[in-house]
């Protein structure tokens, strides 16, 4: 009987355990993965209006290089060509219209904005 209690107690810890770094894995450091692809802004917004299904399996959770100008700019973000919004933890030293080469995750495409986003940004 006490056998059976010692392990059931080790298989729940276990299992205990396994969850716990299963949930609290750490995060992605897009800073130091090398991009996948290197497109243009426009290229890309391109892609994902003429064919969403496609483009998003392709670029969706990856990271890729999109470069461009600099069109607005907010607290932690800025667009590249009216079509690429990218968020940063600290935006860099740029101005609008400066050509940009900025490195992120792309996490979807606002079809209300027309605009792909990208996350944990960086300018190269």
């Amino acid at each position: 009987m006490k056998k059976g209690i010692v392990i059931a107690l080790f298989i729940v810890l276990c299992l205990g355990v396994v969850s716990y770094l299963y949930i609290y894995q750490g995060h992605r450091d897009v800073s130091s993965e090398k991009p996948e692809v290197t497109i243009s802004a426009l290229t890309l917004q391109t892609e994902l209006v003429e064919n969403p299904d496609a483009s998003l399996e392709k670029y969706l959770d990856k990271v890729i290089e999109v470069s461009g100008k600099v069109t607005e700019m907010a607290d932690s973000t800025l667009v590249v060509d009216n079509s690429v919004f990218c968020s940063f933890a600290n935006l860099p030293m740029v101005k609008v219209n400066d050509a940009v080469i900025v490195k992120g995750r792309c996490i979807g495409y606002d079809e209300l904005f027309e605009q792909v986003k990208l996350d944990q940004c960086l300018i190269k």
